[in-house]
């Protein structure tokens, strides 16, 4: 197996800094809870393309943020931390490189894995979807990679694939080769069926 960091860090703890980024990048939030108020899922939206002042000072800052806090530990003792570093890194700045003209985009999804399958993460996009058509929206985007992510949920939403680009950090999480995957929704055409 190639070299990876999954062993060395507490696999809960490292979603912080996604959900982090997401949250200051992000001007839609809705959650999903059972009766009980257990959170089962949970997404992260913007719809803010058209103006979006001070955008890159937020993902600037949420990105320095999320570092130190690696850099400190937080989310456990890295051996190779310039390599780690290095990683997320890269693919922070190909997803910024990799931004499709969009006016909305998912920043992030997540549905408890004992949750999935019962259309938990449908009704968020659907929930988000309609804000963003609200909002005067016309293409969504939203990024996942072929390890970690449910892309597959995406096209069958509808999502097209819109660009593909080697994910470091994804890779170095896993140790295995993963690639990004850059989807759009033409909310215009989905208005109208």
């Amino acid at each position: 197996m190639k070299e990876h960091i999954a062993q060395e860090l507490d696999k809960t703890r490292i979603m912080e800094p996604y959900v982090e980024i997401a949250a200051a990048w992000s001007n839609w939030t809705d959650i999903a809870c059972l009766d009980s108020g257990e959170m089962i899922g949970v997404i992260f939206g913007d719809t803010r393309a058209k103006d979006s002042r001070g955008a890159g000072r937020r993902l600037m800052a949420s990105e320095i943020r999320a570092c130190a806090k690696i850099v400190l530990g937080r989310y456990g003792k890295v051996k190779r931390l310039p390599t780690l570093l290095w990683n997320f890194m890269m693919t922070e700045m190909k997803l910024l490189i990799n931004r499709p003209e969009t006016d909305a985009e998912i920043m992030l999804l997540l549905v408890d894995s004992r949750q999935r399958g019962k259309g938990i993460g449908r009704t968020l996009v659907d929930r988000f979807v309609n804000n963003a058509l609200e909002a005067g929206s016309k293409r969504m985007s939203v990024y996942a990679d072929d390890l970690a992510s449910n892309w597959h949920f995406y096209e069958s939403y509808g999502f097209k694939r819109a660009g593909l680009f080697f994910d470091n950090w994804s890779t170095y999480y896993n140790g295995e080769r993963s690639m990004g995957i850059r989807f759009i929704l033409d909310l215009d055409r989905r208005q109208r069926t």
